[in-house]
């Protein structure tokens, strides 16, 4: 029997861009599919599933994969429906976990193998649409999957025959170690109290020697029955104060077992989420494995620290981000078998990996023993790509090139490859360490190796702060964000055009101060010396002064009431050591809002950095949508017409650049986290600044009740995502802005 191949037309680009955003979100997906199994189909779960079907078939549709979009429109239908608390049946749920086997099926297909690849799957993708549409309809009937998954089963390890399993959910495990924290701060506190009857044994000493005084004074005058009567007194005091200490020493004993307990309910409830790094490591080997033959080389996968606990939260995350990473170091990193041999190594290269605690922190390395990056080659590219004036450039060292590896679409590959060479990956990588509130450097020397090192929270729940005084009060900075603290002399702060700035490790580092940037009066009257606690990376670092450091503590974070709305520059809420409440501080909001602070100071003074011109030159629009893809299109849509482009995942970070920069419009989604489409829209309206700033909704909902309720939002204009493929999009920017330039 002939197979009928469907010409499917594609963009290689695109699809690159397509399987990065599959590769990152289908773990994540088949994650929250499994949780609704085991526990119920829970809104956020439901919710966080359909987010994701969305804005993937959202992606599907640009790239053209019309197959893809009506199974992941089925599949979105279904979580939507037990987003509404309809319990999904196995049948369903089978079909959810068999579309995430097709799709990261798909990420593993060359671009020239796509149209044979889903003609071969079309019956697999009916059959899933098949069974949750069905599913979706009032039936009496079960329908189940007839094929089983074609992948490759995964053995997971079992407990062990001494460990009973009971299944919690994340959020109540979150709940259990936020009440553990507080039972530690306020035992702490009492602990701290009871040491306060020092003071009551030392009036009690005081009293007694005023007795004994007067008992003296008594006698010197003959006064029997006054001195009988004070030695009663001595005599009841001190048979009180023997009480006193006796249960002062109980309830010293009765806190510090208190304590003792609390702190073991925390580290346990702690341990309760934590699943051992070895959980990810069958599809990591499996990933090098497929993706070096892929490429004809030989790689091998050491490991250490397999057993290193890690929080489930972070563990999903650094599954991605290892697979982003171990791709770009079999792709660009190792020799071929061939070129190794001339060189004297090993055919075989190697991709080692390490985890470990350190400081409260996870410290992740991903190391190979390839080829190195070629420095020059950075210096060459961004000269190339105008990113830096050539002056610049060429003053720029090891580590500042590496950086730029980050930017978004930057590459020094020569050729694009199904895997990589598109300047997605490291941008990604970097996106989801900030997400989870981590960090990535690399190093590297040329001919031997290269090693991206990752600072990554051990928990999302706990986080790792340091501890800073502003105007009198205390705040958090998440450590994994907080650079070095220094201090400096008052003398070795310079000015210029009005900005402070002070020279450190060769580059100027504009010095603001907290109290300043966050509007909580004045603390700092220019004294001596100036504690600064580093913030950001090369080329928009910062120096926030503030009055103290005064160290690093664990603190169990809360979220904001939703009530409160965004806080700018403030991303959550915990308890002190002494039971008094902190703020933890947003780096990356307060990044934005200290570039902000600085530019209505004058000129930046970063090398390489110029503030943006007002009004002049090219006209500047801001991207928001959580896909990947999506954003990719509309950028080069936009671009190719004249427009500066800048892009934004949510709407919490939309919100944050529109605030800090200056915009001529805005394109954005609707569905997205933390802030959809309609909130942010609402925001800007309510804004006195923004309020008139034209924003364009482009949604995959297409229904009049969803069109209007945008322009009721305060929208421009409400287009259709599947308006990329034609003009609309930039006609509808040119006719509320007019041409980019």
């Amino acid at each position: 029997m002939t197979e009928t191949v469907a010409k499917v037309e594609v963009d290689s680009d695109l699809i690159a861009l397509f399987v990065v955003e599959v590769d990152t979100a289908a773990p994540r997906l088949q994650e929250l599919v499994l949780s609704i199994e085991a526990d119920g189909a829970g809104p956020s779960d439901a919710e966080d599933a359909m987010r994701i079907a969305h804005s993937l078939k959202g992606a599907a549709r640009i790239v053209g994969l019309t197959e893809i979009v009506a199974t992941l429109h089925a599949a979105e239908d279904a979580l939507s429906s037990a987003q509404g608390g309809r319990a999904l049946s196995p049948a369903e749920i089978q079909a959810l976990l068999r579309l995430v086997d097709l799709l990261v099926e798909l990420t593993r297909v060359s671009v020239s193998d796509f149209a044979r690849w889903l003609a071969r799957k079309r019956g697999a993708l009916e059959e899933v649409q098949g069974v949750l549409r069905r599913s979706n309809e009032p039936r009496v009937a079960t329908v189940v999957v007839k094929h089983p998954p074609e992948r490759e089963s995964v053995p997971v390890p079992s407990a062990t025959p001494e460990a009973r399993a009971l299944r919690l959910s994340a959020d109540s495990v979150s709940r259990l170690l936020g009440l553990a924290g507080e039972t530690v701060v306020e035992a702490r506190r009492l602990h701290a109290w009871s040491r306060s009857t020092a003071a009551v044994e030392r009036a009690h000493a005081h009293v007694v020697a005023r007795a004994s005084d007067v008992r003296n004074r008594a006698r010197s005058n003959d006064d029997s029955g006054l001195a009988s009567l004070v030695d009663q007194l001595v005599a009841d005091v001190e048979a009180a104060n023997r009480l006193l200490a006796e249960a002062r020493d109980g309830a010293t004993q009765g806190l510090q077992r208190l304590l003792d307990a609390g702190e073991r309910l925390y580290h346990e409830s702690l341990r309760a989420r934590q699943r051992p790094f070895a959980q990810v490591l069958v599809s990591i080997r499996r990933h090098v494995r497929d993706t070096a033959r892929a490429l004809g080389k030989s790689a091998k996968l050491d490991v250490a620290g397999a057993a290193t606990p890690v929080d489930g939260d972070v563990l999903g995350p650094v599954e991605a981000i290892l697979q982003h990473l171990i791709t770009n170091a079999l792709d660009h990193g190792l020799e071929a078998p061939a070129a190794r041999a001339e060189l004297g190594k090993p055919t075989q290269g190697t991709v080692a990996v390490e985890l470990r605690h350190a400081r409260g922190q996870l410290s992740l390395h991903v190391t190979d023993d390839g080829r190195g990056i070629d420095h020059e080659k950075i210096r060459a590219a961004v000269i190339a790509k105008g990113l830096i004036d050539e002056v610049t450039a060429r003053s720029l060292g090891r580590a500042e090139l590496l950086e730029m590896l980050f930017l978004p679409g930057f590459s020094t590959a020569k050729e694009l490859s199904v895997h990589s060479g598109r300047g997605v990956g490291l941008d990604a990588v970097r996106s989801e360490c900030a997400r989870i509130g981590g960090r990535v450097s690399i190093v590297s020397e040329v001919g031997k190796f290269t090693r991206f090192e990752l600072t990554l929270p051990v928990t999302r729940v706990v986080v790792r702060a340091l501890l800073v005084r502003i105007a009198g009060d205390v705040y958090a900075l998440p450590l994994a964000h907080a650079g070095r603290v220094v201090r400096i002399a008052m003398a070795d702060v310079h000015n210029s055009e009005g900005r402070d700035y002070v020279e450190f490790d060769g580059e100027n580092v504009g010095v603001i101060r907290a109290d300043e940037v966050l509007e909580v009066g004045r603390s700092l009257e220019r004294p001596e010396h100036l504690t600064l606690v580093l913030l950001g990376e090369w080329g928009a670092r910062y120096g926030l002064a503030v009055d103290a450091a005064l160290g690093e503590d664990d603190l169990v974070v809360r979220p904001l009431d939703p009530r409160l709305g965004r806080v700018a520059d403030v991303g959550a809420a915990a308890l002190l050591a002494d039971g008094s409440p902190t703020l933890v501080l947003d780096v990356a909001d307060l990044l934005l809002s200290m570039e902000k602070f600085s530019r209505r100071r004058g000129a930046t003074l970063l090398r390489g950095v110029a503030a943006p011109p007002n009004g002049v030159g090219r006209k500047r629009v801001l991207v928001v949508d959580d896909s990947m893809t999506v954003r990719a299109v509309q950028r080069q849509l936009l671009t190719s017409r004249g427009y500066d482009v800048d892009e934004a995942a949510d709407g919490v970070e939309a919100w944050s650049i529109l605030r800090a920069g200056a915009y001529h419009l805005a394109v954005v989604d609707v569905d997205m986290p933390r802030m959809n489409g309609l909130e942010l829209v609402r925001a800007v309206r309510a804004d006195r600044r923004l309020a008139r700033l034209p924003v364009v909704i482009v949604s995959y909902k297409e229904g009049d009740e969803d069109r209007a309720r945008g322009m009721e939002a305060g929208a421009n204009q409400y287009l259709a995502k599947g308006s990329f493929h034609d003009e609309q999009l930039a006609n509808a920017v040119r006719g509320l802005i007019g041409d980019g330039a």
